[in-house]
């Protein structure tokens, strides 16, 4: 059980270092989304994936050794606390220490991504309310009525973005 125990740590060890990487990434997408950077915001995003899909197959082999250190046979998993209860004496404040540390990463790394989410909700609004009044000033301003009464009809197919890049 020790070896199992040893895994554990190790994968809680590499989790820890991914979460703070995690960090990192939200933190490089919160200034480049304040800086208006948009190829920041691109690989931020990419890092940001790449690393989220690391912790889930972290996350996986960790949830394997907790339940084999616990002997469930994957009738439940078992958390951490739990696992601790079930360790030699030598591993529970390891353990328990890196617990705290993940737990604190995911609390930080919630605050980020809060703040991201309301830049780049912002963000959006302000681009879409943009549109809106670029669209109703063309829209007035094409359409009317001529010298003589009749009626203008707004040109068709008029567009201020680049569709094709």
């Amino acid at each position: 059980m020790s070896e199992q125990t040893e895994h554990l740590i190790v994968v809680l060890i590499e989790e820890l270092e991914a979460h703070g990487l995690l960090i990192a990434a939200a933190q490089e997408m919160n200034a480049s989304v304040k800086n208006g950077a948009v190829g920041g915001v691109q690989s931020a995003c990419r890092k940001y994936d790449e690393l989220t899909c690391a912790i889930a197959s972290l996350e996986e082999k960790r949830l394997h050794y907790s339940d084999t250190i616990c002997n469930t046979k994957g009738v439940r998993h078992v958390n951490l606390l739990t696992v601790i209860a079930h360790v030699a004496e030598p591993y529970k404040k390891r353990i328990f220490d890196l617990r705290i540390q993940i737990k604190k990463a995911i609390d930080d790394l919630s605050k980020i991504n809060f703040s991201n989410e309301i830049l780049l909700k912002e963000s959006l609004l302000t681009f879409h309310k943009t549109y809106e009044m670029l669209a109703l000033y063309n829209e007035n301003k094409l359409a009317g009525y001529k010298k003589h009464g009749k009626k203008a009809k707004p040109l068709q197919g008029t567009s201020f973005v680049n569709k094709i890049a």
